[in-house]
């Protein structure tokens, strides 16, 4: 027995860190904006990087980039989508 599937797609211990490291700041910086600050731009930045924190946790982590491109593309359109209908709510 085989395992064919690993061997056609490496993962790259690297990367798959490097991706977690860039998370671990990203949601310190939206921590802080999010509780230091009163401006009104805050909430659209704040969602912008959970909508890059959601991209990058299902392209790496739920590896949607070996998917076919349908689905990282169906993700990511459902994602910023979310994101930019949550902008324009909180707005109101």
């Amino acid at each position: 027995m085989s395992n064919n599937s690993a061997s056609e797609h490496p993962v790259s211990p690297f990367w798959t860190d490097g991706i977690w490291l860039l998370l671990l700041p990203l949601t310190l910086l939206s921590y802080f904006f999010a509780e230091n600050s009163q401006n009104a731009l805050i909430t659209p930045i704040v969602l912008g990087i959970a909508t890059l924190k959601a991209l990058l946790i299902g392209l790496e982590f739920m590896e949607l980039k070996r998917m076919p491109w349908g689905f990282g593309l169906g993700f990511g359109v459902f994602f910023v989508g979310l994101a930019l209908g949550l902008i324009v709510l909180l707005q109101r």
